[in-house]
């Protein structure tokens, strides 16, 4: 029997729009080429939020990794995981709420996961957890599988302008992780020539605390960013399912810091520093990801083309915002933004309601947040000074480093 999906907008900017699910992978995001798009004023949409599809005669909704996530009867949805969706459940993207209905179809519901109430599970990601060999050690087979022929494995999320799967290497069995800009980008000169300085970017990284791009190459005729396959979860759902104790808290930042001021001393600004970029492992080794919209700060210089606001409002230094000259005191505020974040386990320019992305700029030009030890009981007063430095809106009088905030943060913490 043919199904049919119907979602129909209850409350947010889309309130009262109706819209049938009948593509076999339904976009909602903030993109023009979404199925569904989302305004872009809505800062709490992301530029590709949620995938529905079809599976085993039922419909599934997969976060990608939103920024602030995909809400399915109040549960926020783990990024990537399939979660059923059925008659008169509720889905929050962004602002919007949508009421699901008209739900038709025929057998095999059994086989997926509900989402009502804390009970709920999800279904696995088929993709076998293998760990990536050094490919970037330089050895010849290595080199060789550039010329190989790559099995895709599953996809496993959306970018803003690429598709990201598992994939093997046919010679080597090798699992990592492939990206390829999706249908449409691969049409723009502009988007290629963005997607291969990310290829670029990330060739010349090596550190342990940075997601490993292991070669390029051409994959049915556009090129393709091969990455170790790290198996991770997202820190801005560790944060939100408040996973991490304190200690575990102060070694994901200081593995950040890490991380970032290798990635400062390579002379590149990585622009979009936040919790959604970071991968935490169960070991907890923590990487940086996502170079896409990194650069030098000459690269970076002019803040006029349509390229330069494309990371993320509630994360934007000021002068970001403000078309100013960006360095890598512009990550300084981000990993601020991050610091608060894991401490408080709130974003400190977020305000319900009032979430349009002009107000959180104005917000970011205008607004001292609260230090995080009055926002949340048990934080020491002597974190708040270098996460409030962090914070300054001027870039001279900003903690100038990685290092040196990751020093004053470790120095504050000996100190309770």
């Amino acid at each position: 029997m043919t199904m049919l999906l119907r979602l129909t907008c209850v409350a947010g900017p889309l309130k009262g729009r109706v819209v049938d699910v009948s593509t076999p992978s339904f976009v909602v995001g903030r993109l023009p080429s979404s199925n569904l798009v989302i305004p872009p004023a809505d800062a709490l949409a992301s530029r590709v939020h949620a995938r529905i599809e079809p599976r085993g005669g039922s419909y599934v909704v997969i976060d990608q990794n939103s920024t602030n996530g995909t809400y399915l009867n109040g549960i926020r949805l783990e990024p990537f995981k399939a979660c059923r969706v059925t008659n008169s459940d509720i889905l929050r993207i962004g602002s919007s709420t949508f009421q699901v209905s008209s739900y038709a179809g025929s057998g095999r519901r059994d086989q997926l996961p509900d989402a009502r109430g804390p009970q709920r599970q999800f279904l696995p990601p088929p993709v076998p957890a293998v760990h990536a060999t050094n490919i970037a050690s330089g050895d010849k087979s290595a080199r060789r599988a550039t010329s190989q022929q790559v099995t895709l494995l599953e996809r496993i999320a959306t970018g803003g302008m690429s598709v990201i799967y598992t994939a093997r290497f046919a010679d080597t069995k090798q699992v990592v992780v492939m990206k390829v800009p999706d249908e449409e980008s691969a049409s723009s000169p502009e988007v290629l020539r963005l997607f291969e300085r990310e290829i670029a970017t990330g060739l010349h990284l090596r550190h342990p605390n940075v997601i490993q791009v292991l070669m390029r190459i051409e994959y049915e005729g556009v090129p393709a960013m091969i990455m170790e396959y790290f198996p991770s979860n997202p820190l801005n759902i560790l944060v939100s399912n408040n996973s991490l104790n304190a200690a575990q808290k102060l070694g994901v930042f200081a593995q950040i810091s890490d991380g970032l001021s290798y990635v400062h001393g390579r002379g590149i600004v990585h622009n979009d520093v936040k919790p959604g970029n970071v991968l935490v492992g169960s070991g907890g080794l923590t990487k940086i990801t996502d170079f896409g919209t990194a650069g030098t700060p000459a690269s970076l210089k002019t803040a006029k083309d349509q390229w330069k606001l494309l990371g993320t409002t509630l994360y934007m230094s000021p002068e970001q915002i403000q078309g100013r000259d960006i360095d890598s005191r512009a990550d300084i505020y981000g990993l601020g933004i991050v610091a608060y974040e894991l401490l408080t386990g709130v974003n400190p320019f977020f305000k319900e309601g009032k979430n349009s992305a002009a107000e959180i700029m104005e917000r970011q030009l205008s607004l001292t947040p609260p230090p995080p030890s009055a926002v949340l009981e048990g934080i020491p007063r002597a974190v708040d000074e270098p996460v409030m430095q962090a914070l300054d809106k001027d870039p001279r009088n900003r903690t100038q480093t990685a290092q040196e905030f990751k020093n004053a943060m470790q120095k504050a913490w000996r100190q309770t």
